[in-house]
């Protein structure tokens, strides 16, 4: 590789990284496609600096969502416990285990175990006796839960969001448990609550997410909301699309009418896909079509046809100013340019605040940036996410009580 094309690989590399949308444009919408990807990064920073985010969901939520959709799937309940669901002294025992990663079948008050915890770890027991020695907890839960890994789908479809979820008969004490989690935490959002979701499925079928505390993450969740939103209607046209998404499509007709990009010169007749400012950025159209258009004219040469000079400069102009065209009326029909892409740090700062409840005096200190940039990129980030802020703490004297002559109080 060459020094030049070093540079420029690294360029284009780099370019690629900065961006947040699936092209140059987006429609203004609460859920495009670059606050998505801005949000799950959020929630991926998360992952990193608070475990109790996900062990509390766990902690609190799981039990409660693994009843509920064995009330929707009747087919994922396992035999031995199907006939004890309303055996409430089963159900507390049931708790017991589930919601504590260290806690065993054999319960020690009682000093025996459930039969229905007999009946499922005597299958696995016979295949291998010292799996189910040493891991009797893991074991029960991989047996208890398995049946659910073949409705992986069917449990997207059937927990789509957690509007969804809201709506369902009998969802309200499973909502309410969300409601108060996102409260908890600070991400009192629709949205927050979607990736919430999403992750109890994923955990539902996800035998590893069971089998050790440390496994559990938000990370899957976060990837399953994003490829489940409706912009892949963009790409698809038989999926079922909602109104935002029909607007969008028009507005992508309203740009260009002409199916195709054509550049017709002398003898010379050359036509690509047009370019669609929602699905691609400008640059990767550029490079694509003149990269069809070089390959289009080798094979003219190696046929015999003749390729006048300066046939590339004038598709170059034609293609840049069928671009320009683009640009100026997309803003006119409502497309925004797509935003680049977020300052990690400005993730992180917004998570120990928002979340970890960390005052701005220690995140000045623990990141030696300027009070004035943490403050308006937290601002800034949570604006763009969609999250309230968090109340400020107070500690002490109202606020403008002087501490000194010369002091005052230094809020959050």
């Amino acid at each position: 590789m060459t020094k030049l094309s070093a540079v420029n690989s690294n360029q284009t590399a780099k370019a690629r990284s900065d961006r947040l949308g699936l092209g140059s444009f987006e429609p203004p919408k609460s859920d495009s496609y670059s606050r998505q990807n801005v949000r799950a990064d959020f929630f991926r920073s998360l992952d990193m600096l608070e475990q109790g985010v996900v062990s509390t969901l766990y902690e609190k939520a799981f039990f409660q969502f693994i009843l509920f959709a064995w009330g929707r799937f009747s087919e994922a309940v396992p035999p031995p416990v199907s006939t004890r669901l309303e055996d409430e002294n089963f159900l507390l025992e049931l708790e017991r285990v589930v919601k504590d990663f260290s806690a065993s079948p054999y319960n020690p008050e009682t000093r025996s175990f459930h039969p229905a915890f007999i009946e499922l770890l005597a299958p696995p027991f016979g295949r291998d006796r010292e799996m189910v020695l040493n891991h009797q907890r893991e074991v029960l839960m991989m047996e208890l839960l398995h049946p659910f890994e073949k409705l992986e789908g069917d449990l997207g479809r059937a927990f789509r969001n957690s509007k969804a979820l809201q709506r369902m008969n009998g969802a309200e004490p499973l909502y309410e448990t969300l409601l108060k989690w996102s409260q908890d935490w600070n991400l009192d959002a629709d949205w927050c609550r979607d990736y919430a979701v999403a992750s109890l499925c994923v955990w539902l079928s996800d035998r590893w997410s069971r089998w050790d505390e440390t496994l559990l993450s938000l990370r899957q969740g976060v990837s399953e909301v994003l490829s489940d939103k409706l912009w892949y209607a963009y790409v698809d046209t038989s999926l079922p699309t909602d109104e935002s998404i029909t607007k969008s499509k028009s507005l992508i007709d309203n740009i260009s009418s002409a199916p195709h990009f054509h550049f017709s010169w002398r003898e010379i007749d050359f036509q690509t896909p047009r370019w669609n400012p929602i699905m691609s950025y400008r640059d990767d159209w550029v490079r694509n079509s003149e990269a069809e258009f070089i390959t289009y004219l080798t094979r003219r040469k190696e046929s015999g046809s003749s390729v006048p000079v300066g046939t590339l400069k004038r598709f170059r102009a034609a293609r840049d100013e069928y671009l320009r065209q683009i640009e100026r009326k997309a803003p006119r029909v409502g497309l925004v340019k797509t935003p680049r892409r977020w300052a990690n740090e400005h993730l992180i700062w917004t998570a120990r605040f928002q979340v970890q409840k960390w005052p701005l005096s220690k995140i000045e200190k623990t990141y030696s940036k300027p009070r004035k940039t943490i403050a308006d990129g937290i601002s800034r980030t949570l604006n763009f996410i969609g999250l309230k802020r968090r109340p400020d703490l107070r500690h002490g004297m109202p606020k403008g009580t002087r501490l000194s002559a010369n002091r005052r109080i230094v809020r959050n």
